[in-house]
Order: structure tokens, then sequence, then C-alpha cells
């Protein structure tokens, strides 16, 4: 059976660029027995995906009388390219997207949804119906933390299911321990949602009471830049 992976419209899955979804994808996609079965869905042309398998759902074609985002089209596309046969589709971090593919699921695909961020923030979760609707209609939820699963979960009439699996992000062991640095980092998205405000408050008050310590930060944000 084929596996078809749906990265979030604008996902980077380049190997300069990869973000953490990204990363996660094709880590799983490389170690898994069935990645001859894999492909990769994205909205970007790149030069060096990650992996050979991935497919570019390219948007430029996009024609001006379509009255839908382009996240409808991106959908449409990706559509088109999948298999008629019955497959598995894995969407990572998209609410939306999972909604879509339930609605136009005529081969009757297994569905899974991949969260890696708070559901309560992102389009097709945020209200206690629409993650219903998702508990009920999809094969499987996947979380990548225990935080995220009990989000999903607030106030529902349900604490768990045996559709939910948490799945934490991995790492590669090191063979042995360097000398630690009295060092913090913060490395991601410098938004609200990666919790960055909440870490400059704090990290202040850290610094000022361990004069020993420093902290790196690491990343960036498009809303951040333009500010």
């Amino acid at each position: 059976m084929n596996i078809n992976i749906i990265l979030p419209y604008k996902e980077t899955y380049s190997e300069k660029l990869a973000g953490a979804v990204s990363l996660l994808v094709a880590e799983v996609k490389n170690q898994s027995k069935y990645k001859n079965n894999i492909k990769i869905f994205g909205s970007l042309i790149l030069k060096k995906p990650l992996t050979k398998d991935y497919i570019s759902c390219d948007l430029s074609d996009k024609p001006f009388y379509y009255i839908f985002g382009r996240t409808s089209y991106y959908l449409e596309n990706i559509k088109k390219k999948i298999s008629k046969k019955k497959s598995i589709i894995e969407i990572h971090n998209r609410p939306q997207a999972a909604n879509f593919f339930l609605n136009n699921n005529n081969n009757n695909n297994k569905i899974i949804l991949y969260f890696h961020n708070d559901p309560l923030t992102l389009r097709g979760s945020k209200y206690v119906y629409q993650r219903l609707f998702l508990l009920k209609n999809l094969n499987k939820l996947i979380f990548v933390s225990e935080w995220t699963k009990r989000q999903f979960f607030k106030d529902l009439p349900v604490i768990d299911s045996e559709k939910c699996l948490i799945i934490y992000p991995g790492s590669n062991l090191i063979k042995r321990v360097i000398k630690k640095k009295n060092n913090i980092v913060f490395a991601g998205k410098l938004n609200q949602s990666k919790g960055y405000n909440i870490f400059t408050n704090v990290i202040l008050e850290i610094l000022k009471k361990n004069r020993s310590w420093t902290c790196d930060i690491v990343g960036d944000d498009q809303d951040l830049t333009r500010k």
C-alpha cells in the first residue's frame, strides 16, 4: 500500500531550510521499512529536497479565476497526483487538509493526522465540534507530546481514544557526553505559538540571578522580521 505524506503548505523540505516537520518526516521515511512505498508532497520547487521521493505541487499555474485560496488549490493538485489505488494519507499539522481529504475520500483511504503544534491554534481543530469530527472520522491521530494531546481533548466529552498515539521526535544518540557549558539555547520560530514571548520574559530573570550563564537564540519569524 502506498503512503502519501502531505506537508503543510509552504513547508520547506530542503537540506538547508528544513523545519521541525520536514526533519521528522525525512527521518521517519529513511528509517521506515516501507520507505519504498512513501511519497512526500509539498508546494515548493526544491533543488535539493531532503529525500528523493519529494513531489512538488507547484502553485505557479494557479489560474487567476480560481475562487478558492492557495491552500485549497495545493490540496486539489495533490489529490490529482495521488494514486487512484487505496492508500494511506498522512497529513502533518493541518486539520484543514485532513477535512479536505475526509470529504474527498472516494478510495476509502486510511487518513492520519499528525499534530506538531497546539490543536487549539490550528484552523480546523480550534473548536470542540471540529475536534470531535476529526476524532470520529480519522483512522489515527498522532501527537508529538503529552501536552499537545491534552490540548486536543480539552473540553471534549472524552479524555482519550484508542485512535490516538504519542510519537516523540527522535534524535541521534551520542557516544560520549561532551563537556557541558552554562548556556541556555532557544531554537525555533520566534513567535507566540512556540512560547518565545514567555521565554524572553523568563530568561532575563534567570540571567540576572545566574551571572555565569549565557543564552543563545536561534530562529526567525516573518511576522517578527516585518516589525
